[in-house]
């Protein structure tokens, strides 16, 4: 059975881990570019970047995902081509954008590193996101390396509220500077739950409890993709 507990909340930073910073701005608080880099996993993630990049082979595009599953991904991107007027006696160029559209197979050997070059899986990506994809072909090929540019690990404190049990989503509290802001956190079936270094569940946690919120911050969607809730009593 659920239950309302009511505890003040606060940002912290454990083990080292990044916080993302907050705008203390009363009016629109949201979360700015962290200033250091992705503390989760930076080795393996920089190690491939710097192999994918100097592979001759590679096609790159850079644009937005518009799809994205565990076997795919699709990516549009924006080209942009002049035209020169030349019906008047000041030339004019007139820049329009062409709209282009690539698909990607995704499997075991796909690697997926974030902003700052941090180890991710494709679970993390999500429509609207920027991305760069190193291909073996842009036909049918497939992505060997996707930079999402969008998220970035993070840690955040806050207190529960609005539970989902369906979408598995919650809304957090968080309070910095006594200024208070919500964002969205979501839970999948990676996600982990503890309390007293004890394993938990989903269905432990309850509207009112403080919580510590460790995953994937999407800046694009502003939401929390949690790889680990700790319930904090």
């Amino acid at each position: 059975m659920r239950k309302v507990l009511l505890s003040a909340v606060a940002l912290a930073v454990v083990g080292g881990m990044l916080v993302p910073a907050m705008s203390e701005a009363k009016s629109k608080p949201k979360f700015s570019n962290p200033v250091a880099i992705d503390g989760h996993g930076d080795r393996n993630g920089i190690g491939k970047f710097n192999s994918e990049n100097k592979e001759k082979k590679r096609r790159v595009v850079s644009g937005i995902v518009t799809a994205v599953s565990t076997t795919s991904i699709t990516v549009e991107v924006g080209v942009s081509q002049s035209d020169k007027n030349t019906n008047s006696s000041n030339a004019n160029t007139n820049t329009t954008v062409t709209k282009k559209t690539f698909t990607f197979a995704v499997d075991s050997n796909t690697k997926v590193i974030r902003k700052f070059k941090g180890t991710a899986s494709i679970t993390e990506v999500m429509v609207g996101d920027r991305v760069q994809v190193w291909a073996t072909s842009l036909t049918n090929g497939t992505a060997k390396l996707i930079w999402d540019k969008s998220i970035w690990w993070a840690e955040v404190r806050g207190k529960i509220s609005n539970i989902n049990d369906t979408a598995k989503t919650f809304t957090l509290t968080i309070t910095k500077n006594k200024v208070e802001f919500t964002t969205t956190v979501k839970a999948n079936d990676l996600t982990t739950y503890w309390q007293d270094g004890v394993a938990k569940t989903w269905d432990d946690l309850a509207n009112g409890q403080t919580v510590v919120v460790r995953g994937t911050w999407d800046s694009v969607n502003s939401q929390f993709l949690a790889r680990k809730i700790t319930i904090k009593l």
